[in-house]
């Protein structure tokens, strides 16, 4: 399944072939990224989808959601450099919360860094709520804001 907008990015599912570039991305992003193991074992989860925004079939951005108990929860999201702050990650994010409708899931589920202000803003936006904190939860002892918001399945938000 994949999707072209207007500005000629395309949204579809992840492939092994992904695998290289979203270790990339996320290499450049987390000081401490997931593995390239990790990655590949969210291609066989039943319960997680990995979508992938590409330009011209290069990937410059992904999401991982999980499925667990009615909730959807975002596991991870990370674009190039090149292109953060261009709408690209709103676009991710209204994905996956499609995605979890679609599913049929009650919410929607996230931690973010308490320092992380572009994410912290625009799951503001988009309808998330903060519901509590995980203090020192990062290595470099930052804390982590947990948010949420409710879903309507089959409702878009």
């Amino acid at each position: 399944m994949s999707l072209t907008t207007e500005s000629q990015v395309t949204w579809r599912l992840a492939e092994r072939r992904d695998v290289p570039s979203l270790l990339e991305i996320e290499r450049s992003s987390f000081s401490t990224p997931w593995t390239w193991g990790e990655l590949e074992e969210e291609l066989d989860k039943p319960s997680a989808r990995v979508w992938v925004a590409a330009e011209e079939d290069q990937v410059v951005g992904f999401g991982i959601q999980w499925f667990i108990a009615g909730e959807s929860q975002l596991a991870n999201i990370a674009f190039r450099s090149d292109r953060r702050g261009q709408g690209l990650g709103r676009k991710m994010m209204e994905r996956l919360l499609e995605e979890a409708q679609r599913e049929g899931m009650e919410k929607m589920t996230l931690e973010v860094r308490v320092d992380n202000r572009p994410a912290l803003e625009l799951y503001q936006r988009l309808g998330f709520i903060e519901t509590s904190r995980r203090a020192r939860f990062y290595e470099d002892q930052a804390d982590a804001v947990l948010m949420e918001k409710k879903l309507e399945p089959g409702s878009r938000n």
